[in-house]
């Protein structure tokens, strides 16, 4: 004699089978979603990070120059250097203005070049030495009528004008016409490196740190 398995019942058990399945489906799918969506507001919040960080050190070293820049265009010498109409005659006092405007150039910044300019006698210091009634006297001179960070085209030695990131104080900074002007340069290309490499290192920074989190189960 067979035994029949009553409809109903068989009904019952498909229907609580299919229902058990559909609520572990749901649940795997919302846990999936919900992964999901903690994994990009994690990335979020690390590229937030990194972001802020990198924007941090960014406006660091560029109030770094600022702060340089002022300390150099307030001191005793460059203040009597732009008062004066300095000749090949002054070597040993230029040779120690080329030496204070080095020092701009050994920051933590692709800094190409800085400049002193005597405005009322027509001379400028830079990488390259002093120069008397020069061209690029004229093109740095007209500089100072920019806001203190620009961005302008430059002449670049053997090369076709860059773009170029120039910061220009006015000294002293008190007159309405000034008498002389300091002058510090970036090219923007090797500025934009400058910043990739600087993003590259925060990131690293960040993400050696985040594994050291997670490692720790104590933090």
């Amino acid at each position: 004699m067979k035994l029949r398995f009553p409809s109903f019942w068989l009904k019952l058990v498909l229907a609580n089978i299919c229902v058990a399945a559909l609520s572990v489906a749901m649940l795997g799918w919302l846990s999936y979603v919900k992964s999901l969506s903690m994994a990009e507001e994690q990335a979020r919040s690390s590229n937030g990070q990194v972001l802020q960080q990198y924007q941090m050190r960014a406006e660091s070293m560029l109030r770094s120059v600022e702060r340089q820049v002022f300390q150099l265009a307030q001191s005793q010498r460059v203040l009597l250097a732009v008062r004066d109409s300095l000749s090949h005659k002054d070597f040993a006092f230029i040779r120690e203005l080329e030496q204070d405007l080095n020092r701009l150039q050994t920051i933590d910044l692709p800094v190409r070049n800085a400049v002193l300019l005597g405005l009322n006698g027509n001379w400028m210091i830079d990488n390259t030495g002093f120069n008397l009634h020069s061209e690029s006297f004229d093109t740095y001179s007209r500089l100072k009528g920019l806001e203190p960070w620009s961005l302008t085209r430059i002449d670049v030695p053997g090369d076709s004008p860059r773009d170029a990131i120039v910061f220009a104080y006015p000294i002293p900074d008190s007159f309405s016409e000034p008498e002389g002007l300091l002058v510090v340069e970036m090219l923007a290309d090797d500025f934009n490196r400058w910043m990739s490499d600087a993003a590259k290192s925060v990131r690293s920074r960040f993400s050696t740190r985040s594994c050291s989190r997670l490692s720790d189960p104590q933090e």
